[in-house]
C-alpha cells in the first residue's frame, strides 16, 4: 500500500513538472476559484501517440459542503466525465469507461480535499480502442463533472448526487493538433 501512495505522489509530481508549460491563461479564460473541483492548468495540448491523443488533467475536489461526500467506485477510483461548452450549452463530450461493480466508496470529509488525475484519450478512428470523444470538433472549452454523493447507502452502493454547481470544475481549454 506505501508503494502504491508513493508511486501515485512521485506520478503526479513529474504530471505537474511537465503540465507547466500549458499553465499559462489561453486567451479568455480566467482561473474560476469558486468551483469545488480545480484543475492543475487552464490549457491541454492532446498529444499524438502512434494509436491515440492523450492528455493527463491534474485535478483537486475541495468537498464544499459541511457533510462527508462519497463517490462510488468498483476499483477504488472514478475518473470524472468531460463536457465541453457549445453554444453557451455543456455537452456530454467524453468519460472513461468504468466497471459496473461496487467497491468501497471514495471518503471526503467536510471541506477536505482529494487530488487524482484523469487519463484523457481519444482513440484514432481507424483503432479499435476506446474511449472516444462523443462531440465531432474536440478543441474547445471543457469542465470537469464528478459524480459526488451526499450521501451513500453501502447496501444500494448509491446515493443523493450533490448539486451539480457542487461538483463541477473551473472552465479549460483542451487543444487537438491534428
Amino acid at each position: 500500500m506505501k508503494r502504491t501512495v508513493r508511486w501515485l505522489g512521485i506520478a503526479i509530481a513529474a504530471l505537474w513538472i511537465l503540465a507547466a508549460p500549458a499553465c499559462s491563461e489561453p486567451l479568455g479564460l480566467e482561473r474560476e476559484g469558486a468551483a469545488p473541483i480545480q484543475t492543475d492548468a487552464l490549457r491541454y495540448v492532446l498529444e499524438q501517440t502512434p494509436s491515440e491523443l492523450a492528455t493527463v488533467i491534474v485535478y483537486t475536489f475541495r468537498n464544499p459542503t459541511a457533510r462527508t461526500a462519497y463517490v462510488g467506485t468498483c476499483t477504488g477510483r472514478w475518473s470524472p466525465e468531460l463536457q465541453k461548452e457549445i453554444d453557451g450549452e455543456w455537452v456530454h463530450a467524453w468519460s472513461t469507461a468504468e466497471f459496473a461493480c461496487l467497491g468501497p466508496p471514495i471518503v471526503i470529509p467536510p471541506r477536505a480535499s482529494y487530488t487524482d488525475v484523469v487519463w484523457v484519450s481519444d482513440c484514432y478512428p481507424r483503432e479499435n480502442c476506446g474511449p472516444k470523444f462523443a462531440v465531432e470538433e474536440v478543441e474547445g472549452v471543457y469542465r470537469l463533472v464528478w459524480p459526488v454523493l451526499g450521501s451513500y447507502s453501502e447496501d444500494l452502493g448509491s446515493g443523493e448526487l450533490l448539486p451539480l454547481d457542487q461538483r463541477i470544475s473551473n472552465r479549460f481549454l483542451i487543444v487537438d493538433p491534428r
